[in-house]
């Protein structure tokens, strides 16, 4: 079918599907089918040789069989999940009043599906539409110091941050695949288009999930003193936590483009509009584009969602 060659094509009933040249186009919308079902070489786009490049194969027990009325592909693709978490913690005693501690925490995560997300990629394909990704870096860093004012008055104080990026979309989130496709690309946007093929018995499309983005920031600070007299106990404390939120959602820049069949399908002037012809028309030399921007700003949500705490307890009796 890359090379032109629809002569196989049919319905699920088996009743043929004609290919018809839309240059011979009469006033009266009658067109005149390609000689074999064929289209030359020379009408085809090179859009077409862009997509065979990146769609799968015929693959498995039944890649003989004919697409158009039963299965012809199966294949299995990987799914990846690497984590990796390491921390390191000190102490130190500068007297019998005065100790310090500390630790730094470090945690990743890159997981991947290879392909059969919204798509099917060629098995091996590391950037193409079709797959998912996830990268999650988490970075948390504490300090404490606890210093004895008296054997009754002891005091604990402590700053400690966090910071988290997470990215899920797909593995083609770094690549100009507009561009390189030869579709429009005003945004020069990263990741896979939405290419959608409609007609009359087969809708689908070769998509990607849209990229989504969170950075989130926190500083703490903590601050506890007890004091003993006597029977009882008093303790006073407070904490405060800023947060900074830089938050994308869901953006997709990337385009989003149709082929419809209407191109090599034959007008009905009693229906006003083209008999069924083949949705999978994306080797013809012409096919309509429509390309669709959907564009959501990011949200820079810095959110100072300061929580100050100030507590005061007497546990005497």
């Amino acid at each position: 079918m890359w090379n032109g060659d629809f002569s196989n094509a049919m319905t699920v009933n088996r009743e043929p599907i004609i290919i018809y040249d839309p240059s011979t186009t009469g006033p009266n919308g009658e067109r005149q089918a390609f000689p074999g079902n064929r289209i030359p070489k020379e009408r085809i786009s090179e859009f077409a040789s862009i997509m065979r490049s990146v769609s799968a194969a015929p693959a498995g027990p039944n890649a003989a069989g004919n697409p158009w009325i039963e299965s012809n592909f199966e294949a299995f693709y990987p799914q990846t999940r690497d984590t990796n978490t390491w921390t390191v913690k000190g102490d130190h005693i500068f007297s019998e009043k005065d100790n310090i501690s500390g630790r730094f925490t470090r945690s990743w995560l890159d997981a991947g599906t290879f392909g059969g997300v919204y798509g099917y990629p060629p098995p091996g394909s590391t950037n193409a539409g079709g797959t998912s990704a996830q990268t999650t870096k988490f970075y948390s860093v504490f300090a404490r110091w606890n210093h004895v004012f008296s054997p009754a008055f002891i005091n604990e104080f402590q700053a400690s941050s966090d910071r988290s990026r997470n990215h899920s979309g797909t593995l083609a989130d770094q690549t100009e695949w507009a561009t390189k496709l030869g579709f429009g690309n005003p945004f020069g946007a990263l990741g896979w288009p939405t290419i959608c093929a409609s007609g009359s018995f087969y809708d689908g499309c070769w998509d990607a999930g849209n990229p989504q983005d969170h950075n989130l920031t926190g500083f703490q600070l903590t601050n506890d003193a007890t004091w003993t007299r006597g029977a009882h106990t008093f303790e006073i404390g407070f904490q405060g936590r800023s947060e900074y939120n830089n938050v994308r959602e869901l953006q997709q820049a990337q385009g989003s483009h149709s082929f419809g069949a209407d191109w090599t399908a034959l007008y009905d002037p009693a229906r006003r509009s083209a008999t069924p012809a083949p949705a999978r028309d994306l080797p013809t030399w012409c096919s309509a584009i429509h390309f669709i921007v959907q564009t959501i700003p990011s949200a820079v949500l810095l959110l100072p969602a300061k929580r100050p705490r100030i507590g005061f307890a007497d546990t005497g009796g």
